[in-house]
């Protein structure tokens, strides 16, 4: 028998007023967590070397978000809105007891029955399924316009919810060319929080 999921959505500001959108579940209670990890990134601040290396945004990102994880809690995810001379980053989910690594590959199998399907550059996606759904979605977002992410993950949750999902967390990425965006859907409850997009 799985255990029940505990899922949260939050945003954090750093202390160097970068938006910062939190996603994950646990297995347990996860309140008390998401409030140190909220008050964590508040006086967190984004390297300035990964302004010129988005690879390095993804790195800190995630370092930041592994540290001090309850055993309880057995999916994270964020998405940041910072400053890049190039490129997309700046997105990330997954198993925060597992080694980080850039995705390559559309899917892989997490605990409590759920899995990890992703694409780089984004989305990234955690559901309760099959590998094959996960191919199924990254195959659908292959072909759409990833630089709205709110936009992508509601799509992907409504093909998801075609095919039987009923639980899934995304991730897009937030930085660079991206609008990104971080998606809970757990049964009727669909949450999105996005970056609003600059007016230029």
């Amino acid at each position: 028998m799985k255990n029940e999921l505990y899922p949260f959505i939050k945003e954090a500001i750093t202390s160097t007023g970068e938006s910062v959108l939190l996603i994950g579940c646990g297995i347990g209670p996860v309140a008390e967590f998401v409030a140190e990890l909220t008050t964590r990134f508040a006086q967190w601040s984004v390297p300035l070397e990964t302004r010129d290396e988005p690879f390095l945004l993804d790195f800190y990102l995630a370092r930041e978000l592994k540290r001090d994880v309850p055993e309880q809690v057995i999916v994270l995810g964020a998405t940041i809105k910072a400053e890049l001379s190039h490129g997309c980053s700046g997105g990330v989910i997954g198993d925060p007891h597992m080694e980080s690594r850039s995705i390559n590959l559309y899917t892989e199998v997490l605990r409590e029955g759920l899995c990890l399907a992703g694409l780089p550059g984004g989305p990234g996606l955690v559901f309760l399924g099959q590998e094959a759904d996960g191919v199924v979605l990254m195959e659908i977002a292959e072909k759409l316009d990833r630089k709205n992410g709110g936009q992508i993950l509601r799509r992907l949750a409504e093909e998801a919810v075609e095919l039987g999902i009923s639980f899934l967390l995304g991730v897009a990425d937030g930085s660079g060319d991206r609008e990104g965006a971080v998606l809970l859907m757990d049964g009727a409850r669909i949450e999105v929080l996005q970056f609003l997009k600059e007016k230029g």
